[in-house]
C-alpha cells in the first residue's frame, strides 16, 4: 500500500466510547457497531490486525483525493433543537469585564507547566494498547491517560485565539481586501500551536465542563462549554471590544494503521463590528502521520474558504498535503482574496508555511509569525508556548477571580490537573472516575427519559447565511445546505458570573 494511501488523523478522538472496524489494510472508526477487535501476536510479539468490517469504495483510497467523503452527521442525543433564532439576554460589557480582570489579576502569570514531564514514565505505544486489549471493543478500552496533554478541548479553543492581534489590525483596516486577507491570516494561526503537539491530546471535555478565561493584555475574553457528548461538540465564544469570534468544533474521525484522520465538522466565525462585517469558514482536514510508530507529525490539508457573508468575497486558504513527491512544499500554505465581481483574478495573497510564517506577497510585509515554544517546553512541558501555560493555571485560592471560577472549570478537572503535576498514576486512576461519573450521568438521564440541556448556549434551527454571489464555494454537502442547526449563545454569562448567581451545576467529577 502506498504512503499516500496510509494517510489519515485525528488527535481529539474520544475512543473510549467508539466502536472499531478493522479491515485488512485501515481502521474504520464507528461509533454504534458492535464489532469485535482482532489482532494476532506471535512469540517475538509480532502482530498483525484483522477482522470483520467493511472496505469502502475503490475511489475513496485514490492518491491525491482532496474531497471528503460525504457522510450523515450523527444526530444529537440528548438536546432540545429550537426553531429559529433566540434573543440574548442581556450581558455585562466586555470593558467592564476586562477592567474588573486588570484590577484583580496576578502581577505575573507562570511560563512553564510546574513539573516537567517525564519522558518514558508509563509511556504506551498505541500499538501496544490495542494488542494488549487484543478481542475487545473499542468502547471497552480506556486510552492511558499519558496519551494526553493537560489542557481540555475547551481550553485548546481559547488557545486558537493567541493570536487575536490579526483581528484587531483587520478591525482597524480599511480596505476590504486587506481585512480578509488577515482574517485568513487568523485562520491560518489557528493552526500553529499544533505544529508542536502532535504527540499527545488534551482531554475530552465531561458533557457540561465549561471553560472561561478574561485577558486584558490581549483585549478579550472566552467562555467555552461542552454541549454534546454524542456527537462530542465544543461551543465557544470570543470578545473583544472591536470583534467577536465565534467556534463550534466537532469531528469525525477515522484510524488506519500508521495514521489517524480528523474531519472537522462545525465553523468558524468572526465579526468585525466597527465595519459591520461577518466572515465564516469551516476547517481543513488534519492527519496525524505515524501514529503507531511513535513518531507522530500532523498535516494540514485541504481548502480553507473565509467568505464574507456581506460582500460575497473570499479568501481561498490552500494548505498543502504532503506527499514524497513534493517534500519541499511540506506544510505550504496560500492564501488568495478572490472578489464576488472578479473571482478569477486574486487582489491580495500571502503564502508561506502554517509551521512558521506567512507573508503578503504583493508588499513582502509579514502578516503572522509562528513563535515555537522554548527548548526546555518541547522537551520537558508538552511544546506548550507561554499562552497555553496560562490556559490552565489556577488563579490564588483567596483572589477574587478564584471565587468566581465556576465548579464546572477544566482548571478543576482532577485528572488534568494530576497529569500536569506528573502524578501519572493517580491521573490514570482518576480519570477513570471522572469517566464512570459521566456514564452513571448518562444512564440516569435515559431511565428518567429527560433530555440535556447547556446552561449557556441552546441549539437552534437557522437558515444558513450566505451572500447573494460568491466569489468561490467548495461544493461538498455541508457547503450547500440552506438550514443548519447551530449552538447559539444564550448571553448573560458574565453578568450572572460577576453577580456570583450560577444556575444549578451537576457534579462533573
Amino acid at each position: 500500500m502506498s504512503d499516500q494511501k496510509k494517510r489519515d488523523v485525528g488527535y481529539d478522538v474520544e475512543v473510549e466510547e467508539e466502536e472499531v472496524v478493522v479491515v485488512r489494510e485501515q481502521v474504520v472508526v464507528e461509533e454504534e457497531e458492535e464489532v469485535l477487535l482482532a489482532t494476532s501476536v506471535d512469540e517475538n510479539g509480532n502482530g498483525g490486525m484483522h477482522g470483520r468490517g467493511r472496505r469502502r469504495k475503490a475511489s475513496e483510497e485514490q492518491e491525491g483525493e482532496e474531497e471528503e467523503e460525504e457522510e450523515e452527521e450523527e444526530p444529537l442525543e440528548d438536546a432540545v433543537v429550537e426553531e429559529g433564532p433566540v434573543e440574548a439576554e442581556a450581558d455585562e460589557d466586555v470593558m467592564d469585564t476586562l477592567r474588573w480582570a486588570m484590577e484583580t489579576d496576578t502581577p505575573h502569570h507562570r511560563t512553564s507547566l510546574p513539573v516537567p514531564r517525564v519522558h518514558n514514565a508509563k509511556d504506551q505505544s498505541m500499538w501496544s494498547v490495542l494488542r494488549k486489549n487484543a478481542g475487545k471493543r473499542m468502547s471497552h478500552i480506556s486510552m492511558p491517560v499519558t496519551f494526553n496533554e493537560p489542557l481540555s478541548a475547551l481550553q485548546r479553543l481559547c488557545e486558537e485565539a493567541e493570536h487575536s492581534h490579526l483581528l484587531d489590525q483587520a478591525s482597524i483596516e480599511d480596505s476590504p481586501h486587506q481585512r480578509l486577507l488577515l482574517v485568513g491570516a487568523f485562520a491560518v494561526s489557528m493552526y500553529g500551536q499544533t505544529a508542536y503537539r502532535s504527540g499527545r491530546k488534551p482531554f475530552n471535555p465531561i458533557l457540561g465542563e465549561t471553560f472561561d478565561a478574561v485577558l486584558p493584555d490581549r483585549g478579550f475574553r472566552f467562555i467555552a462549554e461542552q454541549v454534546s457528548h454524542h456527537p462530542p461538540i465544543s461551543v465557544g465564544v470570543a470578545e473583544s471590544k472591536h470583534w467577536t469570534l465565534y467556534q463550534e468544533a466537532g469531528a469525525k474521525t477515522s484510524m488506519r494503521p500508521s495514521s489517524l484522520k480528523i474531519v472537522p465538522h462545525g465553523f468558524v466565525r468572526v465579526k468585525l463590528h466597527a465595519h459591520d462585517e461577518t466572515y465564516e469558514w469551516s476547517k481543513v482536514t488534519t492527519t496525524v502521520e505515524d501514529v503507531l510508530s511513535g513518531k507522530k507529525w500532523v498535516d494540514h490539508h485541504g481548502k480553507l474558504v473565509v467568505t464574507c457573508l456581506n460582500s460575497g468575497d473570499v479568501c481561498l486558504v490552500e494548505f498543502q498535503q504532503y506527499s514524497v513527491m513534493s517534500k519541499k512544499k511540506k506544510f505550504n500554505v496560500r492564501g488568495q482574496v478572490l472578489t464576488a465581481a472578479a473571482p478569477k483574478r486574486p487582489v491580495a495573497s500571502f503564502s508561506g508555511k502554517w509551521t512558521e510564517q506567512i507573508v503578503c506577497d504583493q508588499t513582502g510585509e509579514v502578516l503572522w509569525t509562528n513563535e515555537p515554544p522554548s527548548q526546555a517546553a518541547l522537551d520537558h512541558g508538552f511544546g506548550f508556548s507561554a499562552f497555553a501555560c496560562r490556559l490552565n493555571e489556577l488563579p490564588p485560592q483567596d483572589s477574587q477571580q478564584y471565587a468566581r471560577l465556576l465548579p464546572s472549570d477544566s482548571r478543576f478537572r482532577p485528572d488534568q490537573r494530576m497529569l500536569e503535576n506528573a502524578q501519572y498514576d493517580e491521573a490514570a486512576e482518576e480519570k477513570k472516575r471522572v469517566e464512570q461519573v459521566q456514564r452513571d450521568a448518562r444512564a440516569a438521564r435515559a431511565a428518567a427519559n429527560t433530555g440535556y440541556e447547556p446552561r449557556f448556549f441552546r441549539c437552534c434551527r437557522l437558515p444558513v447565511p450566505r451572500p447573494h454571489t460568491v466569489a468561490f464555494a467548495l461544493k461538498d454537502k455541508r457547503h450547500q445546505e440552506t438550514v443548519r442547526e447551530e449552538w447559539v449563545y444564550k448571553g448573560g454569562y458574565w453578568r450572572m458570573k460577576a453577580a456570583g448567581s450560577y444556575p444549578s451545576l451537576p457534579p462533573l467529577w
